[in-house]
C-alpha cells in the first residue's frame, strides 16, 4: 500500500498499477444508499490492513480506515472490508456484521494459513475515532461476528498469528498482550513480566512461533515460551527516563530466518519523526532453514543461514538463480541438492557475478559468501 492506497506489481517491482478503482467498484449498494460513499472525480481511498491468503494467494482481504484526522477528503467513510478472490482484478464488499457505521480503523489482517475462509480483522482508534476490538469471519468474509471475549482492552495495536497453529492468536493493546488458544473464542492475558500500559506492536518468530517480542513504552521485550514469561532485551537501544515512542505499528521485525530483529524507535521530542532511528540486533550464530521448491515437477531443497528466495530455473541456460539475504558482515552458507533430473555436476557457482569456490558431493553443492545484504547466487552447468 502507498499512501493509504492499494497498489500491485507483477514485474518484480519494475512497475505499479493503482488498484483504487477496481476496490472503489467493489462497494455495496447499501454503503452507497447510508451515504458512506463519498464518490469523488478522483478516486481516493484510506487503507491499512491488507492480508494475502497464505494457502490461495489469489485471495486478499483489504480494510479501510475512517480517516478524522487529515483534510482530505477519502470517498469512504465507513470502515469496510473488502476481498478479492483473483489476485485484486476484481474486488467485492464483504463485510456482513461488522459495524460499518463505526468511526475506526482496519489496521491490520490476518489469514488462516490453511483455511483461506477463516481471517481477523483488528480495529484502532489510528487517524480515527475509536477502537472496536477484533472481528472474525470463518466463511471467507460472508458474515464477521466480534471475537472480544476476554480481552482486555478494545483499543487494539497488533495483531499476530501462529503459523504452526493457526488458532493460537496474540494481540497487542493499549493495557498489554493478550493471547488465545481457540482462534479467538477466548482471550486471556499475556503480561507476566511486561511493563504496564500500552504495547505498540509484535513480532513472532517465523521460525519459532514460542518466541515474540514486544515494543513497550519501556523498550523491547521478549518471551521465548508464547508468552508465558516476557523480559527485557533494550541493550544498545537508547533509553531515556521518560516514555518510549514506538509510532502506531510496524515497528519491531524479525526478517525470515528468526535472527535478526528490527526496531525503530523515536528517540527525541514529541512528533520529531525526523529522529525516528532503525536499530538492528543480530542473534549470532545464524541458523540454517531449510527451503523446498517445486520446479519442473521436481523437489529442489535448499539449506542456507541466508533468507533464500526468488529461485527460478532457466532450463535453457542450465543454471539456476536465487537471491540470498542476511545481515552485512556475517557469513552465509547455503547447500543446494539438485535433483540430476534439472542439471548435472559440474558447476560452476558465482555470487554477486563473482565466482566463488564450492564443494559438491553427489547430486548437492555447498558455498560460503560474506553477506552484504542481498546477493544473486548462480550455479550453473558446466557442458
Amino acid at each position: 500500500m502507498n499512501s493509504g492506497q492499494l497498489v500491485v506489481t507483477t514485474d518484480g517491482g519494475g512497475s505499479w498499477q493503482n488498484l483504487t478503482e477496481d476496490i472503489i467498484d467493489g462497494v455495496d449498494q447499501r454503503v452507497r444508499d447510508l451515504g458512506l460513499f463519498l464518490q469523488s472525480q478522483r478516486p481516493n481511498l484510506h487503507l491499512h490492513g491488507l492480508a494475502v491468503a497464505p494457502s490461495d494467494a489469489g485471495v486478499v482481504y483489504a480494510g479501510s480506515v475512517v480517516d478524522t484526522v487529515h483534510p482530505v477528503t477519502f470517498d469512504l467513510a465507513a470502515p469496510l472490508i473488502f476481498k478479492s478472490r483473483d489476485g485484486g482484478v476484481t474486488w467485492a464488499e464483504m463485510d456482513d456484521g461488522f459495524p460499518v457505521n463505526v468511526q475506526t480503523s482496519i489496521n491490520a489482517i490476518v489469514v488462516h494459513t490453511t483455511d483461506p475462509d477463516i481471517a481477523y480483522v483488528m480495529t484502532s482508534p489510528y487517524e480515527s475515532e475509536t477502537a472496536i476490538g477484533i472481528y472474525k469471519t470463518t466463511d471467507g468474509g460472508e458474515h464477521w461476528s466480534a471475537a472480544n471475549h476476554g480481552l482486555g482492552d478494545l483499543n487494539t495495536n497488533d495483531l499476530q498469528l501462529d503459523p504452526l497453529d493457526p488458532n493460537i492468536l496474540y494481540v497487542a493493546t493499549d493495557g498489554g498482550v493478550d493471547k488465545t488458544i481457540d482462534g479467538a473464542q477466548t482471550w486471556e492475558p499475556s503480561t507476566t513480566g511486561l511493563p504496564k500500559g500500552p504495547v505498540y506492536d509484535l513480532a513472532l518468530d517465523p521460525i519459532n512461533p514460542l518466541v515474540l517480542y514486544a515494543a513497550t513504552t519501556k523498550g523491547v521485550y521478549k518471551t521465548k515460551d508464547g508468552g508465558g514469561q516476557w523480559y527485557e532485551v533494550n541493550l544498545g537501544l537508547p533509553l531515556v527516563s521518560e516514555s518510549l515512542r514506538f509510532g502506531h505499528d510496524r515497528v519491531v521485525e524479525v526478517d525470515a530466518t528468526g535472527r535478526v530483529v528490527y526496531i525503530s524507535m523515536e528517540t527525541g521530542p514529541k512528533h520529531a519523526y525526523q529522529q525516528r532511528h532503525l536499530y538492528r540486533a543480530i542473534l549470532e550464530p545464524l541458523e540454517t532453514v531449510k527451503y523446498v521448491f517445486e520446479l519442473k515437477g521436481n523437489t529442489l531443497e535448499v539449506e542456507s543461514t541466508s533468507h533464500v528466495y526468488g529461485l527460478v530455473l532457466d532450463q535453457d541456460e542450465r543454471r539456476i538463480d536465487f537471491t540470498a539475504a542476511g545481515p552485512t558482515g556475517t557469513l552465509g552458507r547455503t547447500t543446494v541438492t539438485i535433483p540430476t533430473t534439472l542439471l548435472s555436476s559440474p558447476f560452476i557457482v558465482t555470487v554477486d557475478g563473482a565466482k566463488v569456490q564450492a564443494t559438491s558431493r553427489g547430486e548437492t553443492i555447498t558455498l560460503e559468501y560474506r553477506h552484504i545484504g542481498t546477493s544473486e547466487v548462480t550455479i550453473k552447468e558446466i557442458r
